[in-house]
């Protein structure tokens, strides 16, 4: 389903279940879990876990913030991709190339590394990336930007 954005204060972009548990708290509704389904047509696909507001009307919004100004998300709701509260950074993002296109599996392998040297560090109270995971991000975020280059190039 689509769901509108509708940027919350005290929500951040990254930590939706987070925010969306403090308007719960203070403002009544619920929390839906499911997957907030981003798509680069022709190319890959990733459903990342994610949690909207259901309000006390019964609508639902996304109240957290976009980096790219989005102002609607493709949202699955799944009641069994649950939040296990405060310390969870989520459940693992999944991705899948939409093709066998050299490029587009690559930038999905350089993606799931990224998340999975990156993920320890995403918990609440661990501060600080390691300069060596650092490094290694940086490296996969290169092999990434030129995957990315050569799809444009393409037109996918």
């Amino acid at each position: 389903m689509r769901v509108p954005v509708v940027p919350q204060a005290g929500c951040e972009h990254g930590e939706c279940f987070a925010g969306v548990s403090r308007l719960v708290g203070k403002t009544g509704g619920e929390m839906v879990t499911g997957w907030c389904i981003w798509e680069r047509p022709r190319a890959w696909a990733e459903a990342e876990h994610h949690a909207v507001w259901r309000r006390e009307d019964g609508s639902l919004i996304d109240p957290t913030p976009k980096p790219d100004g989005e102002t609607e998300i493709l949202f699955v709701p799944d009641a069994s991709a649950l939040w296990a509260g405060p310390g969870h950074n989520g459940l693992p993002t999944v991705r899948r190339p939409n093709q066998l296109n050299r490029n587009a599996i690559t930038w999905v392998e350089m993606a799931d590394q990224a998340d999975a040297l990156i993920r320890p560090y995403r918990i609440p109270g661990v501060f600080g990336i390691p300069a060596n995971v650092m490094e290694q991000l940086r490296v996969l975020a290169e092999k990434q930007k030129k995957a990315e280059a050569r799809l444009q190039a393409k037109g996918l």
